[in-house]
């Protein structure tokens, strides 16, 4: 809004929650009430019974998609935010707002003492996020910061100690990052977009 930036990076995802259908209304191949509609805004994505859809308007609980499912769905159906179309469609904005260079960041490497990443797995939900991420990326022709890959390469050499959470960390099993945290973010996307 304020112009157009040299570079442009897109930290999305990690907060993407799924909800259900509610009965509140019901139900047609427009509109739907959901349990929870605190990450959904006007113009992003959702998935609904595997199809990705615009939402069109929100007026408490009930959402409104831009155009309609081939089915109506049902209540308990799982409705999902759809990271990689939002991540897309942020970086179709970005370059068609003029900015040359777009990455898309991926989600940190949680350095916990348990239920995080080691450097021998990623945590599930994490790494379901990453998949999405990388994916809108690809997509869109813009390169990918692995922030887990450089955050874990300074685990391996010794860095920072694997499960030592307060380096980068604001509190045990705390996703929010230090300034020491922000810091190896800065340097990851440094590395991958000027080195």
């Amino acid at each position: 809004a304020k112009g157009v930036p040299d570079v442009a990076t897109i930290y999305a995802g990690s907060n993407d929650v799924e909800t259900a259908v509610s009965g509140a209304v019901v139900p047609d191949v427009l509109s739907f009430s959901l349990l929870d509609v605190s990450k959904l805004a006007v113009g992003g994505f959702i998935m609904v019974n595997g199809a990705s859809r615009q939402i069109a308007g929100l007026a408490g609980d009930v959402v409104t998609l831009q155009t309609a499912l081939s089915a109506a769905p049902q209540v308990g159906d799982v409705v999902v935010i759809d990271t990689t179309e939002n991540i897309r469609q942020w970086v179709q904005q970005v370059k068609a707002a003029g900015t040359a260079r777009v990455a898309v960041i991926g989600s940190h490497y949680l350095n916990f003492p348990s239920g995080g990443d080691t450097p021998d797995s990623e945590q599930s939900l994490r790494r379901t996020v990453r998949v999405k991420q990388q994916a809108a990326a690809q997509a869109e022709g813009v390169p990918y910061v692995d922030t887990y890959a450089f955050m874990r390469g300074q685990v391996l050499a010794g860095v920072v100690a694997q499960g030592d959470w307060a380096v980068w960390h604001q509190g045990v099993n705390n996703t929010h990052l230090t300034a020491a945290g922000e810091q190896v973010l800065a340097d990851a996307v440094r590395a991958a977009l000027f080195v």
